[in-house]
This record gives C-alpha cells, structure tokens and sequence, in this order.
C-alpha cells in the first residue's frame, strides 16, 4: 500500500539553510521550519510518498520551475539556463525525503503548464540531478493531455526511460479510464477520478473499487499489469468525523481492497487560500495507517480482490480464495460469503477501522455458505482464515 500524501512543497521557495538535521524517524526535528518540518511530521505519521511538481509555469500556482528567472517571463527566456543554486536546495530536500524513509513523485509538469523548453535538455537535467535518489516515480505530466497528445505522452516517458539509467518507474497522470494500459512506456498508472477541484464533502464518488480493479484486470489482459495509483480526487475541504467516515467507505478501502494505492488529496492551507492543514488530517492518516498495518499482516501480495464471493454488493473483498478473506462492510449488517468448496473451519474476527483494534472472534464452518453478523451498524471489517 503506498499511503501517498499530496505536499505543496513549493520547491522555489525553499529556505536557504538545507542542513540535514540526522534522527530517528520517529522524532519530529523541531529545529526545521517550512517543508521539511511538514516531511519529518507526515513521516513519523507513517506516510511514505509524497509529490512534487517541478514546472508549473502558466499552470495552476505558477510558482516552481527550474530554470534561472525571478519570474515566469524571465524563466521562459532562460530556459536553457538552469538555477543550480535552486537545483541544489531541491536536491538537499529530496536526499531529506529519501533519509525519512518517503518515496518521491517527481512530476514533470503541471496541468496548462508551459512547455516552450528544450524537452531533452529537462529530462536529462532532472535525471542527472536527482535520479540517483533510490525512492523515485517519475511522472510526465499532471492531467498531461491538457498540453500533450498521447503520442507525446509516450514519447515524453520513452525519452524519461532512455536517459535514467537507474531505472526508476514512469507513469502519467490522466483522468479515468487511463489510457495506457498495455503500453510499455509507462510502468504505473496514475489516474485522477472526478474532480479534483470538488468539494469531497458535497461530492458523490462513483464506484472506485469497480474502476481500480477494472484497470488491475485490464493490464494484465493486456500482459503488463501495472500498479493503479488513485492520484486524485475531490478534494478534502475540511475534517470531522462525517468525512473521516465517509473517507473509508468511499476512498480508502474501496480503492486498497481493490488492489490499488492512493494520494489523499486535499484544499491545502499552505497555499491558494486552502482550508486544512497537516494537523486537520491525522486522524484520516491514522485510518490509513491502520489499514495498511492490517493488510502487512497477512500476505497481501498474493491477494486479490474477491468481490465475487460475496452476497451483499456494497461489501468488498480482498483475500485470497479459500484460504484468507478482509472483507469491508461499509453499513455494518451482516455478510454472507460461500466457503462451500473449502472444507475444514475458518477463525473470523471484526477488525474496527476506527481504532485498529480487534474484536469478537470465534470459528464459522467451511464446506457451506456462511453467514455473520457485524457488531453493529457502523463500518467493520470482518477478517476470515482457514485454520
């Protein structure tokens, strides 16, 4: 599971004073200020992925570029020019990130950002900068169809693969149903559903377990299954225990029981007038914390999604058949599920997303359908394997 969190680290503006401060993990270095502080806190919360855009100019901050220039207009006119002042502070951060153990999204460009620049002479810029950095997906472009065809998409990656000679992923981000799957250039896929710019409290998803595990399905029939990042969403503009719920039940499990992996996408408070901040969002980051300490207690690898074997349609299963079932009921009720072809009997307990706790275990019968009841109405998540 890759808990991704969406930073605005806002590269530019990074402080001059880029000392690596050396710890443990677990302590928040109180003695850094600005984005480094925010990466030693979201780290000892257990995030392990955070993004970074690197060129937004004309796009949405018009903030960040690597190039010499105090503004947009003197960055275009030097763009075969780059800031290595700049360049080096970059790479003092991203040396930062890789120690806290978090994975960086390197994205290439931002959504209507400009594109007038010596695309070979970026690539390889970046690359020989920054790609000796372990932890690292290289990302064309943030909904790159608004300034790419898709036969520059690919020609981006292709370029992106022929110059890294570390071999670091490369993906792109699109709007559902990406448009990729099969496609060798690219070795994830990165994929928005809905829009980003909606408000997550008063927006309706549609189904994401159905689209992530669409798109599993869908890449392996093509023979190059790639895993599915969920890169974007509507955003969260704010956090109480109605959105925390509503967060698992249409956000979180759906799109990990489905076999994919997410950023959480939210109206930052540090920039563009946003509304929350790290602090609102831990008790989201606790919930996704949870669920990946429970799927890294089973071996998840050989997991699939199960939906199948269940009675209820609104209920998610993610196991491996006849053997170990994680199966989310996002209304509480009760689950049939058909053990009718595993003899022998199943443990089964109630896992509470809320708490990450455990609760009322006891032995069901296999060779037969079987029915349980959740402890109450809220979400739980039952937990069956054979004994």
């Amino acid at each position: 599971m890759r808990a991704s969190l969406g930073i605005p680290v806002e590269l530019h503006n990074l402080p001059p004073e880029m000392e690596v401060i050396h710890g443990p993990v677990e302590r928040v270095d109180v003695r850094l200020s600005g984005p480094r502080r925010i990466v030693s806190k979201v780290s000892q919360m257990g995030i392990n992925s955070i993004y970074a855009i690197a060129n937004n100019i004309d796009g949405d901050r018009r903030d960040t570029w690597p190039w010499l220039g105090g503004n947009e207009a003197q960055a275009k006119a030097n763009s075969d020019r780059f800031d290595v002042a700049k360049l080096q502070q970059w790479e003092d951060f991203f040396s930062y990130i890789q120690q806290k153990g978090i994975v960086l999204h390197f994205v290439f460009n931002d959504d209507s950002a400009w594109r007038g620049y010596d695309q070979a002479l970026y690539i390889r810029e970046m690359i020989a900068r920054f790609g000796h950095n372990p932890g690292i997906i290289w990302n064309v472009g943030e909904e790159a169809n608004e300034i790419f065809s898709d036969r520059d998409q690919i020609e981006f990656a292709d370029q992106i693969k022929e110059t890294d000679p570390y071999h670091h992923p490369v993906t792109v981000h699109r709007k559902s149903p990406w448009p990729f799957l099969g496609e060798l250039s690219f070795d994830a896929a990165s994929i928005q559903i809905g829009d980003g710019g909606a408000d997550f409290s008063a927006t309706r998803l549609m189904n994401i377990n159905s689209i992530v595990i669409e798109h599993r399905e869908r890449g392996t029939q093509r023979d190059h299954p790639v895993p599915i990042m969920v890169d974007e969403t509507p955003r969260i503009t704010e956090v109480n225990p109605e959105i925390r719920e509503k967060f698992r039940n249409q956000i979180l499990y759906p799109i990990i029981l489905g076999g994919g992996n997410f950023e959480l996408h939210y109206w930052d408070a540090y920039g563009q007038n946003g509304t929350v901040s790290i602090p609102d969002l831990e008790i989201l980051i606790n919930d996704m914390v949870a669920l990946r300490k429970l799927l890294e207690s089973f071996p998840f690898p050989v997991m699939q999604p199960c939906n199948q074997e269940l009675s209820n349609p609104n209920n998610i299963c993610f196991g491996e058949s006849g053997n170990i079932y994680i199966i989310y009921l996002p209304d509480g009720g009760s689950e049939s599920i058909d053990l009718s072809l595993t003899a022998g009997n199943f443990a089964y307990s109630w896992f509470d997303p809320r708490t990450g706790g455990v609760i009322n275990t006891g032995i069901v019968q296999g060779s037969q359908e079987t029915s349980i009841n959740a402890p109450d109405e809220r979400d739980w998540v039952l937990l069956l394997e054979a004994r």
